[in-house]
């Protein structure tokens, strides 16, 4: 059994409780009351340091475009737990999108694992190595990454002392946006007729129905000229 402080009790959040219980009892108004209560406590919780998720959001962003793929979207997934400041669960996803960049390339290559199934039981390591050395397709320098990120999401599997998981979060996903972008980095030069542009967030619309493209119509000339100020264009 794992270390505890045996004078140490863990108490749920209670009113998630009342309102499961209410629920459960068929109550609908004790329910809508602690529902209220919920909601105001997340929304004061979440606005009370929402600077701090925008700022850790903005930091670890450095694409505009990408060719759509699930490791992508995952990649987008592990940017928002670190923007929310969940640090190991992007750690641990950070690790399982390295599993998935390689699943992804063996479904396009002839290869001597056998079955999506079977690949999922092989070797992270085995992997990324056949993928490199063997079927030529995995980049040199994705190559190099997903293994750090491979060993650093290790490090949190099998706890060690002295970790930092805000900074090895962040770290990962620094590394992550690199290595996919050898893989899937796209341009404003690749968007040509018929091609179809979609949100990165538009996998998650139940989070991340408010994230959509800004709209370039401007009232008069000096608004345009402002706007393209501040995204550093020329005017």
């Amino acid at each position: 059994m794992a270390d505890t402080d045996k004078n140490i009790i863990l108490q749920e959040y209670e009113y998630l409780l009342g309102a499961s219980g209410a629920a459960a009892r068929g109550d609908g108004q004790s329910y809508e009351s602690f529902f209220a209560d919920i909601r105001e406590d997340v929304s004061g919780e979440y606005g009370g340091n929402l600077d701090d998720k925008i700022r850790r959001w903005v930091d670890v962003t450095r694409a505009q475009y990408w060719r759509q793929s699930q490791s992508v979207e995952f990649y987008t997934q592990a940017k928002m737990l670190y923007r929310d400041g969940f640090y190991e669960a992007t750690i641990m996803m950070s690790r399982s999108i390295c599993e998935m960049i390689c699943y992804e390339f063996l479904d396009k290559v002839s290869h001597p694992f056998g079955s999506r199934e079977d690949v999922e039981k092989q070797n992270f390591r085995r992997l990324a190595s056949f993928l490199h050395e063997d079927a030529k397709c995995l980049p040199q320098r994705s190559f190099a990454l997903i293994n750090e990120i491979y060993d650093t999401g290790n490090n949190y599997v099998h706890p060690k002392a002295g970790q930092n998981p805000k900074n090895d979060s962040r770290t990962c996903l620094l590394k992550l946006g690199e290595a996919l972008w050898d893989i899937y980095g796209a341009s404003a030069d690749d968007i040509r007729p018929g091609t179809t542009i979609q949100t990165a967030y538009a996998a998650f619309p139940e989070i991340c129905g408010r994230y959509a493209f800004p709209i370039d119509v401007f009232a008069t000339p000096e608004a345009a000229a402002k706007e393209a100020r501040r995204w550093g264009r020329r005017e």
